[in-house]
């Protein structure tokens, strides 16, 4: 009987393991402009650096004036943005407002939480090359379950992390660089490797640009099946940050 319970002790440590985990992409709309804005950059920007407690985040913020990321109105568009704050947690998850900081940390952590219980069809591995001003992005993608929504995307995103003296107020991950095309892998055991090619502004500085990979369906609840982040230096230039 020991010897049974054993076995079944090691199985529930395992099986955890065996599950695909799901990265959470976290986007937030804002504008410089919006004067309720700076709470909800600054939670997402803490959750960001919070990577002990929440590992899986990766930041997106759409910016609709300074700074003003590709494909903000298409994007807005397809989540029914009405006014801003605006919040998504991988794809479904939604906060509206909230109020001050503290509460937008509360509702964007909890959201996150709920999120992030979710397993993933998708296993991805991402990286980029640099050759001048050109980056190149690769994505090798396996399917581990079937995956059953239509109209799904891969998708392709640059993101820049704006200093103090270049967009005031706690700009991680700023969309700057978008590419979007159809997706077809949907049942197991499906493989590939897809490339996108962006041209850089020579003015950016490599250590603050991450590339962020992700599989979405347009249609229905909008849920990101899976995303990635290869990310130079978050923020401080404190460290390497590394999604595989």
């Amino acid at each position: 009987m020991k010897k049974l319970y054993l076995i079944f002790w090691v199985l529930l440590m395992v099986i955890p393991l065996l599950a695909n985990q799901r990265f959470i992409v976290g986007e937030v709309f804002t504008a410089i402009t919006c004067p309720t804005c700076p709470p909800a950059r600054s939670a997402l920007r803490t959750m960001a650096d919070n990577k002990d407690n929440i590992p899986y985040l990766i930041p997106l913020i759409w910016q609709y004036d300074t700074n003003t990321s590709p494909n903000v109105h298409q994007r807005a568009a397809m989540y029914s943005v009405a006014g801003i704050p605006h919040a998504r947690f991988g794809g479904t998850v939604r906060i509206v407002g909230t109020g001050g900081f503290g509460n937008h940390l509360q509702a964007y952590t909890s959201a996150y939480n709920e999120a992030v219980l979710i397993e993933s069809p998708i296993d991805m591995n991402i990286h980029f090359l640099t050759d001048g001003n050109i980056l190149t992005a690769i994505a090798n993608i396996e399917v581990l379950k079937d995956i059953t929504t239509t109209n799904n995307r891969l998708i392709y995103i640059l993101s820049y992390d704006w200093g103090a003296d270049q967009a005031p107020g706690n700009y991680c991950g700023s969309v700057v660089r978008y590419h979007e095309e159809f997706y077809s892998l949907l049942s197991v055991g499906q493989s590939g490797e897809f490339r996108h090619t962006f041209t850089l502004n020579p003015a950016w500085d490599i250590r603050r640009l991450n590339l962020v990979v992700m599989v979405q369906t347009f249609e229905g609840d909008r849920f990101i099946h899976q995303a990635r982040m290869r990310a130079g230096e978050y923020q401080s230039v404190r460290r390497m940050v590394l999604m595989k």
